[in-house]
């Protein structure tokens, strides 16, 4: 019989990553060597290898793994084992296996804690093997990984998603247990009137229904109410109650007509015992960005960075836009581009049930389609690898999915990328903050780009489909964020896409997935644009960057209930954004910090500094700040703060009811929607003429040649000019003659009205085509934005929603408030003028 030995010993550690490299038995499967930036990224890790946080940056399908379990094997010690987290189960199951064929010892720790088997945990606690988990195993009410000395976080990019969604509760409208009502019934009385009767109606058309906010810090009744009924929910949301209970008052209640999200801003990380007793956090990205991103998502005010200065080739990319191609329906091009290469990933940020509507629509009957539950059974999965023909459609998955090679080499991607959470949508549309999303949104059309390019010699095709995308990939600051060679990887498709017919891009395809002769005039044309390209970020994000420190110092004191320093680091936060761009986003950093000095304040000694402070709020949010008046309002049950134009819009809708005009004046909104579905020029001006008309404002048409298709005026509080080019076809640029035009027409209206024009007051130019580039931008005032005529058809339907409910409000009232009832309802719709500016200011030409 044998007998185990009591004290095995232990081999002599290496002295770096590398050296442990040359000392493993890998398989045939294993790497042949290390290459050269994975070397020098485990040599610029040594250099930091006592910082309590490193984050090292290497690209998509550029070897990480291997660089994270070195680093977390090598650490590995009696007494300080390593974890190794990752997104998904999926994901560490191919960790583990490539820990396997590299000889380093890992086990996995996923699912439920109770079938994990007990040796491996074991083994993980001894330091015999590397535990390799996913963020929620780690992040959870009750974590039961063992406590790390070494914990490597792979695709940190992602992390806000991933920890995000384990300290929230998301309660969307159509589930059917009922607890949106339950929760919207529990926070009714803290919100006005209006609010609450648009969210409990049965449908909601058009995009005017807001994001809300309501801040609960130091309101006891709206979180003894939200506690109460937050508990009673049962079900899986009792995990996510228990991880919110203790910082209830320091979240945010975010209120939409589709959900509803309780989530604190940051997440307090520093609250959970295997996050913050690790002696060392390792964090690997495909980018690190420089705007804070990765502190903000990990509750972190300081982590060292790796950046390895060797270049990294990768699989080339094909770039295809279908909206750009003249002659031919998008997705039908999408369903010949499918006919050609009948295998691909299809993603959509919307929903799983949008992705695969989107993969029906372009795939037709003679093409399977694989669903999200493939992801939970590894075979399934391994079927559309192995299948010559299939389209795998999924939601919002821009990280955790390999498919090197054969597997896969198309990418179909569609959508709004704007914002994938109710925090991002406020953010976006409320707070006017899309600079400070700008990196998180980037790395994930970089994710989403890279899924099917795994390695250097691994070329794929990415389809860009829809408006949204297509303009977004467009966007100058997204496009010199990225890589020289991706810059002009994407160049070279819109560039192709816009002068070739639809069979050109077919044989396009054909051509690039061939890679022959007849691609290479084309690749060396990526080659020589790119050695002309430079990586420049924004100047914006490096002020983020510079208020990232104290954003995480603030939250964790306010998640510690420590009011008064929260707000002052939330001020110190607020006071390194300085650009014009982070106006809005410096707004909601001081209002915050107000709304916890008066948490503070119980002797109410503060009250002339709060409300100083909530003025700064105020002026540093300008236009954007209407979502301040109507968080205002629900801590003050009911009250609301318009603005001056707000009361002019209010007091002549107002009058109209009260003279008995609201039921012409509904009937005629409605024929206005049908007026902006038309493409004929004076059919649709005579829309937008009648539109300003029911917003309250002065609306005309100047009588001068080169002058404006829409002025509307809200007395001498806010002007806005329209230049509407409705018969213009889209996926062509828009001319320098237009933008040139749409600049003048201000100051033409102001020598009109014979004064100048008031402060905040901008134009638009309503066409469907797209600005290509930065050459036609630079022509562009600072006051001229672009709108689409769908945009403006969304308002003029939430339009007509408000004078169907006044109407029917009205009738048979000759005693009413009749000014409290229409700004109700306007600011419920989000038609107040206030409101309307951040719709109208969706995309400014030259920022």
């Amino acid at each position: 019989m044998a007998f185990a030995k009591l004290t095995p010993s232990q081999p002599q550690k290496s002295e770096s990553p590398v050296e442990l490299y040359s000392t493993l038995r890998r398989t045939a499967v294993g790497s042949q060597s290390l290459w050269a930036h994975q070397a020098e990224a485990l040599s610029g890790y040594l250099e930091k290898k006592d910082a309590s946080d490193v984050a090292i940056e290497l690209p998509t399908g550029t070897g990480k793994t291997l660089v994270g379990l070195l680093i977390a094997h090598w650490r590995m010690a009696p007494e300080a084992p390593s974890l190794y987290a990752v997104p998904t189960r999926q994901l560490a199951d191919q960790v583990v296996a490539s820990a396997e064929a590299e000889g380093i010892p890992a086990v996995a720790l996923t699912g439920r804690h109770s079938d994990w088997d007990i040796t491996s945990r074991a083994k993980v606690q001894a330091s015999e093997a590397i535990g390799v988990t996913t963020y929620s195993s780690i992040f959870n009410s009750s974590p039961k990984v063992p406590e790390a000395a070494t914990i490597v976080f792979d695709d940190a990019h992602a992390a806000e998603q991933f920890i995000g969604d384990a300290y929230s509760i998301i309660v969307a409208r159509d589930d059917s247990d009922g607890a949106y009502t339950a929760i919207l019934n529990s926070i009714s009385p803290f919100l006005n009137a209006s609010t609450v009767r648009q969210l409990e109606q049965s449908r909601m058309d058009g995009v005017g229904a807001p994001v809300r906010l309501l801040l609960p810090a130091g309101q006891e009744q709206t979180l003894s109410s939200l506690f109460e009924i937050l508990t009673g929910l049962g079900g899986d949301y009792r995990y996510k109650v228990a991880m919110l209970q203790d910082i209830l008052d320091s979240c945010a209640v975010y209120i939409a007509y589709d959900q509803i999200a309780i989530r604190p801003f940051v997440p307090p990380t520093h609250r959970n015992s295997i996050f913050k007793n690790a002696t060392q956090r390792v964090y690997l990205s495909a980018t690190l960005g420089v705007g804070g991103e990765l502190e903000r998502s990990f509750a972190r005010t300081a982590i060292e960075r790796v950046n390895p200065k060797t270049a990294i080739r990768q699989g080339r990319r094909f770039y295809i836009f279908p909206d750009l191609v003249d002659g031919i329906d998008p997705k039908e091009l999408t369903s010949e581009l499918i006919k050609a290469n009948p295998k691909a990933l299809v993603l959509k940020q919307a929903s799983s049930s949008a992705a695969e509507a989107l993969a029906e629509d372009v795939g037709g009957d003679s093409v399977d389609i694989y669903r999200k539950d493939i992801l939970t059974d590894p075979r399934s999965l391994q079927a559309f690898k192995s299948a010559e023909t299939g389209l795998l459609a999924l939601a919002n998955r821009f990280d955790g999915l390999d498919f090197p090679g054969e597997t896969c080499r198309m990418t179909v991607l569609e959508g709004d990328l704007r914002a994938l959470n109710l925090q991002e949508r406020f953010l976006a549309s409320r707070v006017g903050s899309r600079h400070v999303l700008s990196e998180r949104i980037s790395t994930r059309i970089a994710q989403a780009s890279g899924r099917c390019t795994r390695h250097q010699n691994d070329p794929s095709v990415v389809v860009v489909l829809g408006k949204d995308a297509t303009l977004k990939f467009n966007n100058p600051a997204f496009l010199s964020a990225q890589t020289p060679e991706n810059q002009a990887e994407i160049l070279m498709g819109w560039e192709t896409s816009r002068i070739s017919s639809a069979a050109e891009v077919v044989q396009n395809l054909k051509i690039f997935l061939e890679q022959g002769e007849g691609w290479n005039e084309a690749e060396e044309e990526i080659l020589r644009a790119a050695r002309d390209k430079r990586q420049i970020y924004a100047s914006d994000l490096e002020q983020l960057a510079a208020s990232a420190p104290a954003e995480v110092a603030a939250w964790q004191l306010a998640h510690d209930k420590e009011w008064a320093q929260a707000g002052s680091s939330l001020r110190a936060a607020a006071s390194q954004l300085t650009s014009n761009s982070l106006r809005g986003y410096r707004g909601f950093l001081l209002y915050q910090s107000a709304i916890w000095l008066e948490v503070s304040d119980e002797d109410r000694s503060s009250e002339h500094i709060i409300e100083k402070l909530k003025n700064k709020a105020k002026d540093a949010a300008e236009s954007t700040k209407t979502w301040i008046a109507e968080t205002e309002s629900y801590r003050t049950k009911g009250s609301y703060e318009y603005s001056p134009a707000d009361v002019v819009a209010i007091r002549e809708i107002a009058s109209l009811v009260q003279r008995g005009k609201s039921q012409k004046c509904a009937d005629d909104a409605i024929r206005t929607v049908r007026l902006l579905e038309e493409s004929e020029s004076t059919t649709f001006e005579n829309g937008l003429l009648r539109l300003g008309a029911h917003l309250g404002a002065n609306s005309f048409k100047p009588d001068k040649e080169s002058h404006c298709d829409a002025a509307w005026l809200w007395g001498n509080d806010l002007w806005i000019t329209h230049e509407a080019k409705s018969e213009q076809a889209g996926g062509k640029e828009v001319s320098v003659k237009d933008i040139r035009q749409a600049n003048t027409q201000l100051n033409a209206l102001a020598r009109l009205q014979g004064i100048d024009y008031p402060p905040g007051s901008f134009s638009t130019l309503i066409t469907d085509r797209t600005i290509e580039g930065p050459d036609t931008r630079s022509h562009a005032r600072p006051h001229l934005y672009l709108l689409s005529t769908d945009e403006i058809h969304a308002i003029a339907i939430d339009v007509a929603d408000a004078w169907g409910d006044i109407f029917a409000w009205g009738v048979g009232k000759s005693d009413a408030d009749y000014f409290g009832r229409v700004g109700e309802v306007l600011s419920g719709r989000g038609c107040l003028p206030s409101q309307l500016v951040s719709r109208l200011q969706s995309e400014q030409i030259n920022p």
